[in-house]
């Protein structure tokens, strides 16, 4: 089979997700949960066309999530990821050529987000008396609170309890967008409390540029500085220390300080703070140094139009 097997139309699972072919697992994740979101049977109760977006959606994502399944699909197309030549038959999911049930889609869905929408589970009748509805807070974080962990206060008001707050352990490493879950402290119902999701803001910082686990910080240098080198104090997540810059330094230059920067929580390991200097350039030049960079001037040799052009 040729290698535009997997972009044949309505069968492309890229096309169904809305992203390009090489995109991130992280690109991926986001295009599903933006649209799944829109078609979700909470919020498009009795709408089939939704139901069955929604179940497109989420095959798309369950096989292009997946790097073995993916690579495969890249090169033969729905074929090589089903053995019956699809994914279930029409409108199916399951492995084996089973047709998966309604509950499972919404269960696979779960799984890739950790929760709904706030709406409780649709097959909550099918399987006995419901629990309370979900709760979704948001809060809003500092940079530093983000990379340390914290501990919040968040609240809410409940239909039929009032004002609600809890106080949640804010893990270290969190970033914006993520879902904090809490089983059982949703709203109260026939078979117990519903789940309450925290949804995690992070604030820009005035120093640091946060990257996933990583951070950068713009540090820069008076010419003379970076000229004969010297020593900076810089700012890092766990204080300031000193970094020292080597002679002719320029600007471009970056340094990496390892370990420096933020542990995503269940990582064992921390990312890396990068340091890019920008060396300045005065914008008046006093008499004595305008004479000193005369008589520099004067020992330099002329550049030629090669050197000066040259893009290495």
């Amino acid at each position: 089979m040729s290698s535009n097997a997997a972009s044949d139309g309505d069968d492309d699972y890229y096309a169904t997700l809305g992203v390009p072919k090489g995109a991130s697992k992280s690109d991926i994740k986001k295009a599903y949960y933006s649209a799944a979101k829109k078609c979700h049977p909470d919020t498009n109760a009795g709408d089939p066309a939704a139901a069955k977006k929604f179940a497109e959606l989420t095959e798309a994502y369950e096989v292009l999530s997946d790097d073995e399944k993916r690579s495969t699909y890249d090169r033969f197309g729905k074929a090589g990821v089903s053995g019956d030549g699809g994914m279930g038959g029409p409108g199916g999911f399951g492995g084996g050529g089973r047709q998966m049930r309604p509950e499972e889609i919404f269960e696979a869905f779960e799984r890739a987000f950790g929760g709904g929408f706030g709406g409780g589970d649709p097959f909550a009748r099918m399987r006995g008396p419901p629990r309370g509805r979900d709760v979704q807070v948001s809060v809003q974080l500092d940079l530093m609170q983000a990379a340390k962990g914290t501990r919040q206060t968040v609240t809410w008001n409940s239909p039929s309890e009032g004002r609600q707050s809890f106080e949640v352990d804010i893990p270290a490493g969190v970033d914006s967008g993520m879902n904090l879950r809490i089983p059982g402290r949703g709203e109260d119902g026939p078979a117990g409390r519903g789940t309450l999701y925290i949804v995690v803001s992070v604030l820009e910082h005035p120093v640091f540029e946060r990257d996933q686990s990583d951070v950068h910080v713009k540090v820069r240098l008076q010419l003379s500085e970076a000229l004969l080198g010297t020593s900076v104090t810089i700012p890092t997540l766990d204080g300031d220390v000193r970094l020292k810059v080597p002679a002719g330094t320029s600007t471009g230059t970056r340094r990496v300080m390892t370990g420096r920067g933020i542990q995503p929580p269940g990582q064992g390991q921390r990312g890396h703070q990068y340091v890019h200097f920008e060396v300045l350039l005065p914008r008046e030049l006093t008499e004595r140094q305008r004479a000193l960079l005369e008589e520099w001037r004067e020992d330099e040799d002329e550049m030629s139009i090669e050197k000066r052009t040259s893009r290495e």
